[in-house]
């Protein structure tokens, strides 16, 4: 009598993921790895943090977490404000990249070696991608990286970026962008031939409140305001939210009782409260400090307007699609924001919310005061939109993916001429 066929063993090989149960870090990743559980073993590793367990399971998901810097304590290059951000502004989160990734190459090695992992999902093409590109050499699992955003451009800032990019892109079976535009990007660093799939993150569409009672929500979270425009996310350059305090000025004269409440944390938000009261807008302009994703699904319902200002920053950084865009679609709350990053891929300008040019704030107020004073409603079409991106059907889209590369065995993207390189 045969043995029953085992399941695929999936990792997701992430350098940002939830640290505890209720932690607001990266979400996405662990949702992905959730709805992956319907179809097989689900792994995840990623980088340890000093309050965090080192082994657990999750709602079915075995995460391990690898240390990479003693004393723990002082393990920064990965905290919540990401890889790339540390690497910037830190001296030690600059010190931690080599033994970092010496780490993560070990443990990722170790892992797939004792759970016989099948399919390795790197988030990130850097590093996570290029460590499981380099370890491929040796291991026989099938590799898709996932491409976000802001390690894109990070290699394309860096002088040999486009050699790290082929050499990844050779030892990968398959690549999804998370945005068109990421696509486009991806292509002109490595070659027109790369085949790469475009497929965002998703949401959990009944997770979230409808709008329903928006007014006894704006009573609970103590929000006084008529008209409740929202932001949220990462106070830093890229997501241009300094346009959007400047255009409150103008939305504050022409809408009676429009309030922004700001949702988010980051490297700017002093300088973001200094501006606030030069420009005397503390009245209708509220900080609210980071929250737990149970409490931002509240502040989305509580809104009328979510604007997503992202602007491409000094770095050449900017948005590879913006979870925020699809959680506020999901609460039937429909969308301002700019033409940046894979933003349009979501937004349709004038169907479910509105479109404007970055680093704009007159244009931005524009939109926000014709939201208001067009009777027109566009939340039915937020809600349409978001069902398209609900994790059920990006769940599918990745198993139908898995599937195909584990029976066409293990073959990478450059030996089935996908890829023109030297």
């Amino acid at each position: 009598m045969s043995l029953p066929k085992r399941k695929t063993r999936v990792l997701c090989f992430t350098s940002r993921f939830p640290r505890w149960q209720g932690d607001s870090v990266c979400s996405f990743v662990y949702y992905l790895a959730r709805e992956l559980t319907k179809y097989y073993e689900v792994f995840v590793l990623t980088p340890h943090d000093a309050n965090a367990r080192r082994d657990e399971t999750m709602e079915g998901i075995r995460v391990r977490r690898f240390t990479y810097f003693y004393p723990r304590r002082y393990q920064t290059l990965s905290n919540e404000h990401g890889l790339m951000a540390n690497m910037r502004s830190s001296f030690l989160g600059k010190m931690q990249v080599a033994p970092f990734l010496f780490a993560e190459w070990q443990a990722l090695f170790r892992l797939v070696r004792q759970e016989h992992i099948d399919v390795v999902n790197s988030h990130w093409i850097v590093p996570q991608g290029l460590v499981a590109a380099a370890a491929k050499w040796a291991l026989p699992f099938r590799h898709l990286v996932t491409i976000h955003a802001g390690d894109l451009f990070a290699l394309r800032r860096w002088p040999a970026g486009r050699q790290i990019a082929r050499f990844i892109a050779k030892r990968t079976d398959n690549i999804f962008a998370v945005s068109g535009y990421n696509q486009k990007i991806l292509a002109e660093l490595v070659g027109d031939r790369i085949q790469a799939e475009v497929l965002p993150m998703g949401v959990d569409s009944k997770y979230f409140i409808r709008r329903d009672d928006a007014q006894a929500l704006r009573n609970q979270l103590r929000l006084s305001f008529k008209h409740v425009i929202l932001f949220v996310g990462r106070l830093s350059e890229k997501k241009g939210i300094q346009y959007l305090i400047r255009a409150m000025k103008i939305v504050g004269q022409r809408i009676e009782g429009a309030g922004l409440v700001v949702v988010g944390s980051g490297p700017l938000e002093q300088d973001l409260q200094r501006e606030t009261n030069a420009l005397a807008l503390s009245n209708i302009i509220l900080f609210v400090g980071a929250k737990n994703h149970d409490r931002l699904r509240d502040y989305y319902a509580a809104a009328e307007v979510t604007v997503v200002p992202s602007i491409v920053d000094s770095s050449g950084d900017t948005e590879g699609m913006p979870v925020v865009v699809l959680e506020s679609l999901s609460t039937g709350t429909p969308v301002v924001a700019t033409r940046v990053g894979g933003i349009p891929d979501v937004i349709v300008d004038g169907y479910n919310g509105f479109l404007v040019e970055q680093k704009d704030s007159q244009a931005l107020a524009d939109a926000l005061i014709s939201f208001f004073t067009n009777s027109q409603s566009l939340a039915d079409n937020a809600l349409t939109t978001a069902r398209k991106f609900d994790w059920t059907a990006i769940g599918l889209g990745y198993k139908r993916m898995i599937d195909r590369m584990m029976e066409n065995g293990t073959a990478t993207m450059a030996e089935r001429t996908l890829l023109s390189t030297p």
